[in-house]
């Protein structure tokens, strides 16, 4: 009887940690730790296009932390901060951070991460996206319609099912056609992506 008990015991804690394992963060560094604050040098996977770099600060996007990113001046955090206010009707505001990887498992994968955005920040596209290589097709959110214009942090969450293995799986947050805006706050940012195996096969199911 305590045999039979230690050994389902046992096969649970293997279970929990066979699930555990696919509940891993397949991202490099998604809380961008690692990167330069102030920079577009990220340290990492991740890359930072910008356009109006005529320094490392004066660009439409980079890595930063603080209190631009953060409520709690006593816990600041990193992020992405996206500068739309930098462009104008002839010369948009544009940028793109995007981490890529190829994946030895099939199954659904789901991206969450966290966004805000300020009252005033302008821009004909802000969103996240997570496409796959091949048969996983991708998911989108407009950020500009679903994240509040109140300057609050929130999650957000996309789905890809039916990725094969092998497939290469894209994490990108764009923004297009960044213009200033005639008042401020104009700011967005975006923070802790979190890539998971939501269902993989287990091995011989």
């Amino acid at each position: 009887m305590y045999k039979r008990i230690s050994l389902l015991v046992s096969a649970l804690v293997l279970t929990l940690g066979a699930r555990q394992a696919h509940a891993q963060n397949l991202l490099q560094d998604g809380s961008f730790d690692a990167a330069t604050p102030g920079s577009q040098t990220s340290n990492s996977a991740w890359s930072l296009t910008v356009d109006f770099l005529t320094d490392a600060a004066y660009a439409s996007a980079q890595f930063q932390s603080g209190s631009y990113t953060s409520t709690d001046a006593a816990a600041p955090r990193h992020g992405v901060w996206f500068k739309s206010y930098l462009g104008d009707p002839v010369n948009t505001a544009n940028a793109t951070l995007t981490q890529w990887l190829a994946v030895a498992a099939g199954g659904d994968y789901r991206l969450t991460f966290d966004a805000k955005r300020e009252a005033n920040f302008a821009a004909a596209v802000w969103g996240v996206s997570l496409g796959s290589s091949g048969s996983g097709g991708s998911d989108w959110i407009d950020l500009l319609a679903f994240a509040p214009a109140d300057g609050s942090w929130n999650s957000f969450s996309l789905l890809l099912s039916g990725v094969a293995p092998g497939d290469i799986l894209t994490v990108t947050a764009q923004m297009t056609d960044g213009v200033l805006s005639p008042m401020n706050p104009q700011s967005a940012f975006v923070d802790n992506f979190e890539l998971v195996a939501q269902s993989v096969p287990e091995p011989g199911a």
